[in-house]
């Protein structure tokens, strides 16, 4: 696994914290896996939906295999924690594939819709019903 020294992070995880799609594309075009983890179980999706890198979400989310409802070492999602982050445009692309778990828990048996309920910011709204999907 690449890492980078500082971070310990595989390098397609650091380049998502930076929002740098077109290093995430060559990446995987280069054979890196793009469910790879992290010493944190993380995979690029959950750090693209943490860090609101929605271009590098569109991107992940068209590859065959990614892992829409991976669980990292706390067993959250990428839907967990982009609910965690209030990053709306994320959860509403999530929510737009028919894959999507809405009801996994995490390690504190806290759901996605758990959390969004919990924000004090408009994200607490959203009713975490499965929309018809622009990507399937």
């Amino acid at each position: 696994m690449m890492t980078l020294p500082k971070f310990d992070l595989p390098i397609i995880h650091n380049s998502i914290i930076f929002n740098n799609l077109s290093l995430v594309q060559d990446l995987i075009s280069c054979g890196i896996d793009p469910n790879m983890r992290n010493n944190y179980r993380d995979t690029p999706l959950h750090y693209a939906c943490y860090y609101n890198s929605i271009d590098v979400v569109k991107f992940l989310l068209t590859l065959d295999g990614i892992d829409i409802n991976a669980q990292n070492k706390v067993e959250n999602t990428p839907l967990h924690e982009a609910c965690r982050k209030n990053n709306q445009e994320i959860i509403k692309i999530l929510l737009g594939f028919r894959t999507i778990n809405i009801s996994i828990r995490n390690n504190q048996s806290v759901t996605p819709s758990d959390m969004a309920r919990d924000l004090e910011g408009p994200c607490h709204i959203i009713s975490f019903k499965p929309i018809k999907s622009l990507y399937d």
